[in-house]
């Protein structure tokens, strides 16, 4: 796996990829389309606790009370009126995979 690059989970052997999760050496990718549709489960018990002036929260807010199933990304985007990218990152946590830790680096 280090030499080859990402590998996708399923072409791997099951207990070797919970194995190696388990133990912090992998992560999943889970890219994210403009055209994707995300679901949200109700989070049953959760408070959010909205402190002024925080913008990321304030978007987090925003993009988890209005996404459904049936629209897309990119129309999330659109009827909210914020930044494509910023959906993205809010949704996917999208960062710069150089910045994670990989202890065999």
């Amino acid at each position: 796996m280090i030499d080859s690059g990402p590998q996708l989970a399923g072409s791997m052997e099951y207990n070797v990829v919970l194995s190696l999760y388990n133990r912090g050496y992998i992560y999943l990718d889970v890219p994210i389309s403009d055209a994707s549709c995300i679901s949200v489960p109700p989070l049953e018990g959760f408070v959010m606790n909205r402190v002024q002036g925080d913008y990321f929260e304030t978007l987090l807010y925003k993009i988890f009370v209005s996404i459904d199933e049936q629209t897309n990304v990119s129309e999330l985007a659109n009827v909210l009126e914020i930044d494509l990218g910023l959906v993205k990152v809010c949704i996917y946590g999208d960062i710069d995979h150089t910045l994670l830790y990989c202890p065999w680096r």
